[in-house]
């Protein structure tokens, strides 16, 4: 709660953000796409509810929330470091996810993404704090389960 250090956050952010940018500007090379961690699973959740009941980022990090769990779940990430980061998006309130979500109910809108290709539904996924991976391919069969993982680790 530093103004200082969320000030030098916001700023180490934003030059972090801008350089990817920079190296992909048209968002053509994939680099960018890295920006996208927790968009995928977020946007499906806002395109559910009709963009009524979450701003951008709270469905944001409740796709951070998935993320984190698929990159657990395909072994990408390792268990010390998926409870630092849950333990650190955790620590932001958000409303909680609507009563009898499904993965089933979110793949027309997980279908949408401008990741996707072929068919084929792709995620940013965490491999260590501060390094993530693009256009991981993932079945339903995982989507459902990282749903569920995600579901018990929220609670």
């Amino acid at each position: 709660r530093d103004s200082k250090v969320l000030a030098a956050t916001i700023h180490e952010s934003m030059a972090s953000k801008a350089k990817l940018v920079e190296q992909d500007e048209f968002d053509r090379k994939g680099v960018r796409e890295l920006l996208n961690f927790g968009h995928t699973f977020g946007h499906a959740l806002e395109g559910f509810t009709r963009y009524r009941k979450y701003r951008h980022g709270e469905a944001v990090l409740w796709g951070m929330k998935f993320a984190v769990a698929l990159s657990s779940l395909k072994e990408l990430l390792s268990s010390e470091e998926r409870i630092q980061i849950e333990a650190v998006i955790n620590r932001i309130s958000i409303p909680a996810l609507p009563k009898g979500l499904t993965i089933a109910k979110l793949l027309p809108y997980l279908k949408q993404d401008k990741k996707n290709e072929r068919g084929e539904f792709r995620f940013v996924l965490i491999n260590r704090i501060g390094s993530a991976l693009t256009r991981q391919k993932v079945s339903v069969d995982e989507l459902e389960l990282a749903f569920q993982l995600m579901k018990v680790r929220a609670r």
